[in-house]
């Protein structure tokens, strides 16, 4: 649209109104542009209108909308989860969330039985879905992280006994929830070994070489450790075995916790 009474071309403009463009921008379009200044006007200017021209967005005619194509998307990953092995999936409370599976393996040079290994293969299952929960994570971790509410298995949430507490009673290993509030109380007042359901491992090497106990521990193992800012401490499931361990609790790690005294590691009893 043209609100001078003459042509606004700048052939024809006086000299005053050669700098047009800048002085009056709303008389430009991307037709006046060139090519790569067209571009950046659209990506600057393009509305939800002008993208919907070229996609269905749900207009009349179309043969899907955005809430058919959503439900459509929800439902093709439920059956996708629906279709793997419990064992090779830890379920996320996450809506839409995408988990990548942790094979669980049990095999070790430490000597264990068939037994403790079905146990420790439940462990390490349940553990990992105990990682991928949403919780609410405690304040110290609120404040440092601003978020109220952190899902998955990437990020601490500064709940590592109760990740390990849900585990052990998702698999069936403790018929009741383990007291107490901090994680070194596991071991300082012997509320794993009162369950009668574990046997305390590798004692000389957790006193002497830690890093190799923690390297010898069975996939399956509990790692209990001292100290930290408030002295709470830190309790792990030692997940899988070399390149593919991990180490898991209300999240999970390719590597140990950092920071602690290894005290005590238990394995699930015959």
């Amino acid at each position: 649209m043209n609100f001078l009474p003459f042509s606004y071309s700048p052939l024809f403009l006086p000299h005053w109104l050669m700098p047009w463009p800048a002085l009056f921008p709303f008389l430009m379009s991307p037709s006046h542009l060139g090519p790569l200044d067209s571009e950046a006007y659209e990506s600057r200017y393009r509305t939800e209108a002008s993208y919907c021209s070229s996609a269905s967005c749900g207009r009349r005619g179309s043969s899907q909308s955005p809430v058919s194509s959503q439900r459509r998307n929800l439902s093709d990953l439920a059956q996708v989860q629906r279709s793997l092995p419990v064992a090779q999936l830890a379920q996320s409370t996450a809506v839409g969330q995408v988990v990548t599976p942790i094979p669980v393996q049990v095999s070790s040079t430490y000597p264990t039985t068939p037994s403790q290994q079905a146990k420790a293969r439940k462990l390490m299952t349940e553990v990992v879905k105990a990682a991928d929960a949403c919780r609410t994570p405690t304040q110290r971790v609120q404040k440092n992280t601003g978020k109220s509410r952190i899902c998955g298995r990437n990020r601490s949430k500064g709940l590592c006994y109760a990740g390990v507490k849900d585990a052990l009673l998702a698999a069936g290993i403790t018929s009741t929830r383990l007291p107490g509030t901090y994680a070194i109380e596991a071991h300082s007042k012997g509320y794993l070994r009162r369950t009668g359901k574990f046997d305390q491992i590798l004692e000389s090497q957790v006193r002497s070489q830690p890093a190799q106990a923690i390297e010898q521990a069975p996939p399956g193992a509990i790692l209990v450790y001292s100290g930290g800012p408030d002295g709470y401490g830190h309790i792990e499931v030692k997940v899988n075995t070399g390149e593919q361990a991990q180490f898991c609790s209300d999240f999970c790690s390719r590597n140990p916790v950092r920071g602690r005294q290894l005290v005590a590691i238990y394995y699930p009893k015959p």
